[in-house]
């Protein structure tokens, strides 16, 4: 079975019921269709012979055919009612895309969660939005594809065959080769322009892409270029991306454009041969004027299947372009996802954190990280020091979980970290990070991040941030909107909410890059303060530039180009280092 084919069933599971629905009112719905003509055929013949009759004997003449005529209308009047109630079947179909949509969403966003930082280097936050967004929804997308896609398909295949073999069989075979002739040829095209079309539909996404990226970047960063002045530049720049995407448009329209082009002259090409076929073997005798208007009512309900299937076609072309991005993004660095998985060992308490030989680079540049020894015994506070760019926020994110070391190993309680349940780890380890990032949410949300926390112990954590007083002071309090990446509070404020939300889970062990930057000393002091008054048992790994903040630690760690060139107290450093 293909892979995409495997793809496209492992979405529709959980749907399973309504699949064989969907499928009988397309048969139902191909059934009425077909039907009709051949209702129509059976009136203009039953017609013509009243008419003869009536000629022949004005009085008495075509008194069965009449009769006839009368039954055909009330049947013509039953199919007609079909037709009208097959219109529900699209809004159900459209029901199905958005059910579907949803579900390949929650199931990649997900997945994404799960990633490592190498997945974030490398995929964009436009380009990660674009293909949740942009290749799952819309017309000829991956949503529409996966169920209007598949029934407009068997519908339109149904049609082809059912229509065909109605007319070859039931009216008039010589008609009905003559209507379908134009058939084989529009194959043919789609199959002259498949490559082309799949290369324009991956040119058209990429720069979808980018356009997305462009945008997010230029909006979150909006301070910094009204701070520059920069606003000039900017807009050249979405101009140049912008006219390079038109150009990518143009060209999927182009291509479309021509293969409608050549179906829509092939279709016409059809009917004036039927028409003009017909209409002689009418003269000849050889025809009855029902049959021509029912080969022509068919070749007329052919054109939507015959332009159908090879759009159909193109179709698939595109979903499976954004269904090959959307597995560009699963497959990255699935390895290690799945060895994130498969460690299971639970963690009870972090008594003791490890570092042997730790090495860790960047997609295979230099050592941000070289060879390091340390040892963090519960309750031990260490200070990490060292130059911009020695390796300080790597250190944290490594002892958070964040990163895997390239080589040597990070033992927890004597177990290799990836032989622990890492969500266990995680849950017991308190992370704040260089830069805050707020959600636009609440404060309660952001402090209590869907961990469940009543009011009372939000409370007491904004107490310990030193924040409690000037959230108190929002029109809101814990209720107030703090706008995308926290934007309608100060950046200390963001730093002391980050602190907040990572001391409110109690951790064993509190990492915290720099963030007492965002602190003058007497809030830092009272930081302090209240932390121990809550866990004094707590490990703490202080990342900083502040001596003041180093002098509290039992240990210091001082890095340059990502070694350890020196530890000790401040005490014993102050001399020498």
């Amino acid at each position: 079975m293909s892979p995409r084919i495997r793809w496209i069933r492992r979405f529709w599971r959980g749907f399973e019921g309504i699949f064989p629905v969907l499928l009988l009112l397309t048969f139902l719905s191909v059934g009425v269709t077909i039907a009709m003509p051949l209702i129509f055929m059976e009136v203009i013949d039953a017609a013509v012979a009243v008419v003869e009759a009536l000629t022949d004997d004005p009085v008495d003449g075509g008194a069965g055919e009449k009769q006839w005529i009368h039954h055909l209308a009330w049947i013509l009047l039953a199919v007609g009612a079909g037709r009208s109630l097959r219109n529900l079947y699209p809004m159900l179909r459209a029901r199905m895309n958005c059910l579907i949509e949803m579900e390949i969403r929650r199931h990649y966003f997900r997945r994404i969660l799960d990633k490592g930082h190498g997945f974030f280097l490398r995929f964009r936050t436009g380009d990660v939005v674009t293909r949740l967004t942009e290749d799952i929804q819309g017309w000829m997308k991956i949503g529409w594809y996966m169920c209007s896609g598949i029934f407009r398909a068997v519908e339109s295949a149904s049609m082809l065959i059912g229509c065909t073999i109605a007319m070859i069989v039931i009216v008039d075979w010589r008609l009905g080769l003559i209507a379908t002739a134009p058939l084989p040829f529009m194959m043919l095209a789609f199959y002259w322009t498949q490559t082309a079309l799949r290369r324009r539909f991956e040119e058209s996404q990429r720069m979808i892409s980018e356009t997305n990226d462009i945008l997010e970047s230029s909006y979150s960063g909006i301070r910094i270029v009204k701070a520059y002045n920069a606003e000039a530049r900017m807009s050249g720049h979405v101009e140049s991306v912008l006219a390079r995407r038109v150009e990518v448009e143009m060209g999927v329209a182009r291509l479309r454009a021509l293969l409608d082009q050549i179906f829509t002259a092939l279709t016409h090409v059809g009917r004036i041969l039927t028409i003009g076929f017909g209409g002689y073997w009418i003269i000849e005798g050889s025809v009855s004027e029902g049959e021509l208007v029912a080969i022509y009512v068919f070749v007329d309900q052919l054109w939507r299947p015959m332009l159908d299937i090879p759009q159909l076609f193109v179709a698939g072309r595109q979903a499976f372009v954004c269904i090959d991005r959307l597995e560009e993004m699963n497959d990255f660095e699935r390895e290690e996802e799945e060895s994130d998985e498969r460690g299971g060992e639970p963690v009870d308490a972090i008594e003791s954190i490890v570092f042997e030989g730790v090495t860790f680079r960047y997609d295979g540049s230099r050592a941000a990280v070289d060879a390091v020894d340390l040892s963090l015994p519960r309750g031990r506070k260490l200070a990490v020091v060292g130059p911009v760019g020695s390796g300080k926020t790597t250190i944290a994110r490594l002892l958070s979980g964040e990163f895997r070391p390239s080589a040597g190993r990070v033992l927890v309680n004597g177990r290799d970290l990836a032989e622990v349940d890492l969500a266990d780890y995680r849950r017991r380890v308190g992370t704040i990070p260089q830069e805050a990032l707020l959600f636009s949410d609440t404060v309660r949300e952001n402090v209590s991040f869907g961990r469940g926390h009543g009011d009372d112990i939000v409370e007491g954590a904004l107490r310990i941030a030193q924040v409690e007083a000037e959230v108190a002071e929002f029109p809101g309090g814990l209720d107030e909107m703090l706008g995308p990446r926290g934007v309608r509070v100060s950046g200390g404020q963001r730093q002391r909410l980050a602190i907040a939300r990572a001391v409110i889970g109690d951790p064993d062990v509190l990492i915290m890059d720099d963030v007492t930057a965002a602190l003058d000393a007497e809030n830092e002091e009272r930081l302090w303060d209240a932390i121990g008054e809550r866990r004094k048992d707590v490990t703490a790994v202080l990342v900083t530039h502040r001596i003041s903040t180093a002098r509290r630690a039992d240990e210091i760690l001082v890095l340059d180009h990502g070694r350890v060139v020196d530890r000790g107290t401040h005490a014993e450093l102050i001399g020498r280092c």
